[in-house]
């Protein structure tokens, strides 16, 4: 049974969810905070909890925001979805391009459990710990509230995930933080003795930026080569937390009133083929009896459309012709759903993804493989007379009335 539905109201809700709803804004030392630097309104709170993968980025963004707010004396960047490190910091007296990359894990509420005694004792509970040697590794707990920031080489030589018994090993001096916003034992101070350690990295902010998953990549490549026609268009990227960690990559909002939940993704050339492929798939949620996240098909309702860019170069020497700057695909969620590539009404299956080829024009292809060019329809050209925008703008209005 998920935390909310065992519970109801504020209350149910951890420490800083509910300090962040129930103080002004101003009054509130530790506040989840919008990008953009402005409050979350409650009832948007409320509702996105009742959806347990909203309220799992709920409670991811919470530990991030908690460690942005208690930090003082440092310079902080927010990195990229999908970067290896949350956060790059830096003494605020430093002005080379020296920052250490910083993970942050959060856990929503203290678990318990019985010791070998049979007394009762509290934990905490965070999950993929490994992964981040020479980085210091930054675990809130939400609900009481507590800090530690461990050494990611350390961890990495124990198990998987990492479990903080209340008065036991992990949960002493050095390792645990208070929550004050400076001084001794505070956040920021063990952050600055890390920065002046040799057992952590520094490097430059290119390259902690660059530090993320292929998948992730791939996807922010989609989305700079669409910001130009967006732009072009008057279409807005509107700037929204609650996506972070979802199936959508952007929301776009058209001059009508429209908003467009987007997923990216940029094809990748097949081997001995002369088309494109892109996979449509998404992690399962975890399950621990596999200890590990397996992928499933997309949902109808996931996102609303499926914004596609082709490779950078073509690999085939026959094809110089190929801009892979000219051609864009925006393929709406209705098409998608016809022809059952990803689950609803009209399709359930327990495949791991399906997959979109993708022909563009002029280039040869085997008769068997034509049907695949049904894409075509949604192929944006920004070679045409009007940049693509026409086209753009006619499949937006086509299917989103």
């Amino acid at each position: 049974m998920s935390f909310l539905a065992t519970r109801s109201g504020v209350s149910a809700l951890p420490y800083f969810l509910r300090l962040a709803l129930s103080r002004p804004v101003g009054q509130a030392s530790l506040r989840l905070l919008h990008s953009d630097g402005k409050a979350i309104e409650g009832q948007r709170l409320r509702k996105l909890c009742q959806q347990p993968a909203h309220f799992q980025r709920i409670v991811s963004n919470a530990g991030v925001r908690c460690v942005l707010d208690l930090l003082v004396g440092i310079e902080v960047r927010r990195t990229h979805e999908g970067a290896q490190a949350d956060l790059a910091v830096r003494p605020v007296a430093v002005e080379a391009d020296d920052w250490m990359p910083v993970q942050v894990k959060s856990t929503k509420a203290v678990r318990k459990e019985e010791g070998a005694d049979f007394s009762p004792r509290t934990y905490h509970f965070f999950r993929s710990v490994q992964g981040y040697p020479s980085m210091p590794v930054i675990c809130v707990s939400l609900d009481v509230p507590q800090i530690w920031l461990f050494d990611g080489s350390v961890l990495a030589r124990g198990p998987h995930h990492l479990k903080v018994t209340e008065g036991k090993k992990w949960d002493v001096w050095p390792y645990r933080c208070n929550t004050k916003k400076g001084g001794r034992g505070s956040l920021s101070a063990r952050l600055l003795d890390a920065y002046d350690s040799d057992a952590f990295m520094k490097t430059s902010l290119e390259t902690i930026l660059r530090q993320r998953s292929s998948a992730a990549h791939r996807g922010a490549l989609s989305t700079e080569r669409w910001r130009p026609l967006l732009d072009k268009s008057g279409i807005e990227r509107v700037d929204d937390w609650g996506i972070e960690g979802s199936t959508v990559d952007e929301i776009w909002a058209t001059k009508a009133g429209k908003k467009l939940h987007i997923q990216h993704k940029l094809a990748y050339w097949v081997e001995g083929s002369r088309g494109c492929r892109v996979v449509l798939k998404k992690y399962k949620a975890y399950q621990p009896q596999k200890r590990s996240n397996s992928f499933q098909r997309y949902d109808e309702k996931d996102f609303d459309a499926l914004a596609l860019a082709l490779p950078p170069l073509a690999p085939h020497s026959s094809l110089p012709f190929l801009s892979a700057n000219r051609y864009l695909y925006l393929i709406p969620m209705a098409a998608l759903v016809e022809r059952q590539m990803v689950n609803g009404a009209k399709c359930h299956s327990t495949s791991p993804g399906s997959a979109v080829y993708l022909y563009p024009p002029n280039l040869p292809i085997e008769p068997a493989r034509r049907a695949n060019r049904w894409t075509n329809a949604f192929l944006i050209d920004q070679d045409a007379t009007d940049k693509g925008v026409g086209h753009l703008l006619s499949i937006i209005d086509g299917f989103f009335p």
